[in-house]
């Protein structure tokens, strides 16, 4: 199943590093990003354009992923707009976040460290 050309992705990541890494994972599988260092940021991007995908980093300092997701999902409501597919990425224990039901706000989780053939498969899954 390939991925629909030019699906526009955001990944969120208070990282540097993270942010350049993701985006050089992402070209080698076939898509480009937008990149965001803040929840806060991403709401303000989200908010002017509309992404299909928005990887998330979990743990983030002022807006954490819960929170960013709170707000992306109250904007979407507010601009009447088809929701994101929204996929946290973290190194938490994923026990723990399964048994959060905050965590029923994501689409989907993506375990550090991962393999680049479940990234691919993960956006095929949710942007087939």
């Amino acid at each position: 199943s390939a991925t629909a050309p030019g699906a526009k992705i955001l990944l969120v990541d208070d990282d540097a590093l993270n942010r350049e890494l993701g985006q050089r994972i992402l070209a080698l599988i076939g898509h480009t990003a937008d990149t965001a260092e803040s929840g806060a940021r991403a709401l303000d991007m989200i908010e002017r354009h509309a992404y299909e995908l928005v990887i998330l980093d979990y743990y983030m300092p002022g807006m954490d992923g819960y929170e960013t997701v709170a707000g992306i999902r109250t904007l979407e409501c507010r601009l009447a707009r088809a929701p994101a597919r929204v996929v946290a990425i973290t190194a938490a224990a994923s026990v723990r976040l399964a048994a959060d039901p905050r965590a029923m706000a994501f689409d989907d989780f993506l375990w550090k460290p991962f393999r680049i053939e479940a990234l691919k498969s993960l956006i095929d899954r949710w942007l087939a």
